[in-house]
């Protein structure tokens, strides 16, 4: 490997550049959903989109638009996101993309940064090629082993953003819909945390072929301090070294961007959130 495809932080971590690649484009590293999957992935006019199951909300993520498309390729994606339904766009901007200073023109076509509880209208793009520090003694963090657990996970999801009622309903009706697809070789799994054998909290690992991308997470409200995150982080390292794919990548918000660089995460991007309102 070249110093060309090596990227140091400087705490002198050497993160890969096709790690970092897919840190600031997780949608390239994520197979495709089997065609049977309640959540759907397709490609409009070349920017990934993903309807996730039983949510009134879609997944946008562009990596390059050409200058000249730009405004035809978002009326293309609404056309598409009205069809199927959908109530919101968030369109994930890493500043990365291409053209140079695309949220800005995404703007400037009626997007917002966006409001809605879980995502930050600022992210960053962080990267762990080191184990993460472990829990502390008495969290027990592994994936949800039945289907009572992953609808309890579910509902935290839900609950610990402050999403308001109409959308914890449909978290707690989506778990049927997506329990069927966790699995030991799945493309995506759901991990709980345990303190005196209760579930107080909860987080998602995408497989991807390079990493493993960190998909949300919360703790309860009431239990919060304990440690829970801490040990989901490592819970999700240890599947990523089992798989053979020693990487984390994760988008992180204003709370969890502290507590991932205090485990050893390193910042190599940011990303703009923006809303687009379609109803």
């Amino acid at each position: 490997m070249t110093d060309a495809e090596l990227v140091r932080d400087p705490c002198h971590v050497v993160i890969p550049e096709s790690i970092r690649r897919v840190a600031l484009f997780p949608e390239l590293d994520r197979p495709a959903l089997p065609s049977e999957h309640p959540t759907r992935r397709v490609s409009v006019e070349g920017v990934f989109v993903r309807l996730p199951a039983g949510l009134p909300v879609a997944l946008v993520s562009p990596e390059r638009i050409e200058e000249s498309e730009i405004e035809r390729t978002v009326g293309a994606v609404r056309r598409f996101l009205r069809t199927e339904e959908r109530e919101k766009g968030i369109w994930i901007v890493p500043e990365e993309a291409f053209p140079k200073g695309l949220a800005a023109r995404l703007q400037a076509l009626g997007m917002v940064p966006n409001e809605l509880p879980g995502i930050d209208a600022r992210e960053a793009r962080m990267v762990a090629v080191t184990a993460p520090s472990p829990g502390p003694p008495g969290v027990l963090a592994r994936r949800a082993e039945d289907f009572e657990e992953f609808r309890a996970a579910q509902l935290i999801a839900a609950e610990s953003v402050g999403m308001d009622g109409r959308m914890r309903q449909a978290f707690d009706d989506r778990a049927e819909l997506l329990w069927s697809f966790e699995s030991a070789d799945g493309q995506s799994a759901t991990f709980v945390a345990l303190l005196e054998e209760q579930i107080i909290a909860f987080a998602i690992a995408h497989f991807g072929r390079t990493a493993v991308y960190l998909g949300g997470a919360g703790t309860r409200s009431d239990q919060r301090g304990r440690g829970a995150y801490t040990a989901l982080v490592r819970a999700r390292w240890e599947a990523a070294v089992e798989r053979g794919t020693p990487a984390l990548t994760v988008s992180a918000g204003a709370m969890s961007r502290p507590v991932l660089e205090h485990l050893g995460f390193t910042i190599v991007g940011w990303a703009d959130c923006l809303l687009d309102e379609l109803s």
